[in-house]
């Protein structure tokens, strides 16, 4: 995904995480612990991506769909949890006046993050 147009970037996230759920079980549905396996492997590759980006608007379109892959992932995310905040901090560091959407499409994701243990408890 690194290195790709902005506007294929944007249709092709969703669709990866949606053929996944065809090929694997749904991390969502675990009724218990369960070995790591290919959506965290998709999720891993994409903080490193989004980690890895200099283009503001391919950072615009991966903050704007980090809070959609967080709510399909569920509470599995906690895997995740501590390099994930730190992508998101560095996000929050750099785009400081510089795109205003990133912040809303953050913004969303701690909505996700925050209100997500509460409904599965």
């Amino acid at each position: 995904m690194f290195g790709c147009d902005h506007v294929i970037l944007d249709a092709v996230i969703l669709c990866v995480f949606d053929i996944l759920n065809v090929i694997e079980s749904s991390p969502r549905c675990a009724t218990g612990p369960r070995p790591w396996g290919r959506h965290d492997d998709v999720f891993a590759k994409y903080l490193t991506d989004m980690e890895m980006e200099s283009k503001v608007a391919l950072r615009r379109v991966y903050a704007k769909h980090l809070g959609c892959l967080v709510s399909k992932l569920g509470i599995t995310v906690v895997c995740h949890l501590s390099r994930l905040l730190r992508v998101v901090a560095d996000y929050l560091q750099v785009t400081i006046y510089v795109n205003i959407f990133v912040y809303f499409y953050l913004h969303h994701f701690f909505n996700v993050v925050f209100v997500l243990p509460v409904l599965i408890f």
